[in-house]
C-alpha cells in the first residue's frame, strides 16, 4: 500500500480539486484535509479531554467543527500546527480563530527543509483509527 504522505501536499489545500463534483458544504475540503484534522482533533482531545468531550456531545457536532476547522486551516502545514500545538498553555482547548493565529505567529525566521517538518500519517489506515478514535471516545462520553 502506497503511503499518504507520497499521495498528497504537506499543506492543507488551498483549492478545490474539482469543486463541481463536490457541491455539499465540505466542498474545497479534501480526504487529506480531513485525515489532518481528525488527527488535531484527537491530539486536542487527548490535551483537553473534558472540555473537548463537552464541546462536541454528538457526533454531528464534531464532523462540524471538524468542517469548519478544516476550511479556517487552509494554508496552514503540519510544522505549524505541531508549533502551535508546542505553545498551548491555556486549561482550554483554542479557538478555531486562535488556534490558526498560533500557526502562523509561530513560523519559523528560516525556510524549512523537508527533514524539519513533521511526519504526516503514513497511511489511510492511520486517518481512519484516528477518526474511528474520535467516534468512539465520543460515544463514551
Amino acid at each position: 500500500m502506497d503511503k499518504l504522505a507520497d499521495r498528497i501536499p504537506t499543506t492543507l489545500s488551498s483549492t478545490p480539486r474539482d469543486a463541481s463534483r463536490n457541491p455539499e458544504p465540505g466542498a474545497g475540503v479534501t480526504d487529506h484535509d480531513r485525515a489532518v484534522v481528525a488527527a488535531l482533533f484527537v491530539k486536542l482531545r487527548a490535551m483537553y479531554p473534558t472540555t473537548w468531550a463537552r464541546a462536541f456531545l454528538t457526533e454531528q457536532a464534531q464532523a462540524a467543527a471538524m468542517l469548519e476547522w478544516a476550511k479556517g486551516l487552509k494554508g496552514v502545514n503540519g510544522f505549524q500546527m505541531a508549533r502551535a500545538l508546542a505553545v498551548l498553555d491555556s486549561d482550554f482547548p483554542p479557538s478555531l480563530p486562535r488556534f490558526r493565529a498560533l500557526c502562523k505567529a509561530n513560523e519559523p525566521t528560516t525556510p524549512n527543509t523537508a527533514s524539519s517538518l513533521p511526519q504526516l500519517p503514513a497511511s489511510r489506515e492511520f486517518a481512519l483509527r484516528a477518526l474511528r478514535g474520535a467516534r468512539e471516545a465520543l460515544r463514551a462520553s
